[in-house]
């Protein structure tokens, strides 16, 4: 286990939040971590130099699924909430996300692109590890069940977050399936993203959209779904970064989601939502230090006047080698590229191109 101890400054991009009972997990420098809503009580719940995201409560709050690309791609996994070893679900070798669970916690919902070429299609898989079976949705990136658990509401098409006030034909609307008689209804037609939709308890789908230039919680009034004509309701009202990766927890009353980098709770039926500030500090997987090995990987380079040494440009640094004996000298060392080395007339000096301006 890693050490965690209180910090003084409030910690930034913790991402993929969800919330059971007073606790939320969500990920942090790649790993899961579970904290109380209250901001007590952090303990890391997996230690992997795999990045890990996407974590999702069991409706018992016992297990914690979640993606990780411990072998290669991203592989579906569940974890005890107390901790312990992760199980894999999925050996795809494709990437399969988390999204949700069944009602009944038997299962996971995960969206994948298996047989399908570029398209994400949601599957879900048993808690056993059994072979995975489509939803039955046909495309879909994300999505939750209803109370019930006899309505499926999703996106059908994949959606680029970073691409903010995208207006286009591959914009993603709310859908809404009925599992029984395997119909469709479509419930948002904007032309920019209504994204991550999630059915709360009180029969309301909220999901983000950036209707007023900036990605906020929006909901779908129960009476919509009835038939009723009514318009989407705007719940929140950030300015700037905007709502990410939201969720709700399997009752259906808490959300939680990302903002500025920064956790957020809103409870269903509230108006404002509640800032999470966490302030630890906490040890890293890895040196802070490297030590690079290459080998036959120079980009350039350029023999010096006497024909002594040679200048070569690796990995977008710059180093003299000797042609016979000497130490190998390294002359740049920076985040950018350096590149093209050429040696003065008289071998006292390199010339070379960056970008760093």
């Amino acid at each position: 286990p890693l050490s965690i101890c209180r910090g003084e400054e409030e910690v930034r991009i913790l991402r993929h939040p969800h919330y059971h009972d007073g606790e939320i997990v969500f990920s942090y420098l790649g790993d899961l971590w579970i904290v109380g809503d209250d901001g007590s009580g952090l303990r890391r719940l997996t230690v992997h130099v795999a990045r890990e995201l996407y974590p999702r409560f069991s409706p018992d709050g016992q297990s914690v699924a979640f993606s990780s690309r411990r072998f290669g791609n991203y592989d579906v996994f569940i974890v005890p909430t107390l901790g312990g070893t992760p199980k894999r679900l999925t050996t795809y070798s494709n990437n399969d996300l988390v999204a949700s669970w069944t009602p009944d916690g038997a299962r996971i919902v995960f969206c994948g692109s298996h047989s399908k070429g570029w398209r994400w299609t949601l599957y879900t898989v048993s808690v056993k590890g059994e072979m995975p079976k489509p939803l039955g949705c046909g495309m879909g990136r994300c999505g939750t069940f209803s109370p019930d658990g006899k309505k499926f509401a999703f996106n059908r098409r994949s959606f680029r977050t970073w691409r903010k006030h995208y207006r286009g034909s591959a914009n993603a609307d709310v859908w809404v399936m009925d599992m029984e008689e395997k119909s469709f209804r479509q419930l948002t037609d904007f032309e920019g993203h209504d994204a991550w939709p999630l059915w709360a308890a009180t029969g309301e789908i909220y999901f983000a959209s950036d209707k007023d230039g900036t990605m906020n919680l929006w909901k779908i009034p129960a009476e919509m779904l009835s038939g009723e004509e009514c318009e989407p309701v705007q719940v929140t009202f950030h300015k700037g970064a905007g709502v990410k990766y939201p969720s709700i927890s399997n009752d259906g009353k808490t959300l939680v989601y990302e903002c500025d980098f920064r956790l957020w709770k809103l409870n269903v039926g509230e108006a404002e939502p509640e800032r999470i500030p966490l302030r630890f500090t906490s040890d890293t997987k890895d040196n802070p230090v490297t030590f690079p090995r290459y080998s036959g990987a120079a980009d350039q380079f350029d023999v010096s006047p006497d024909r002594k040494r040679v200048v070569v440009s690796v990995h977008g640094e710059m180093f003299t080698v000797p042609v016979e004996k000497g130490d190998i000298v390294r002359l740049t060392e920076s985040p950018f590229r350096d590149r093209y080395p050429a040696y003065s007339p008289d071998g006292e000096k390199v010339a070379f191109l960056s970008d760093e301006t």
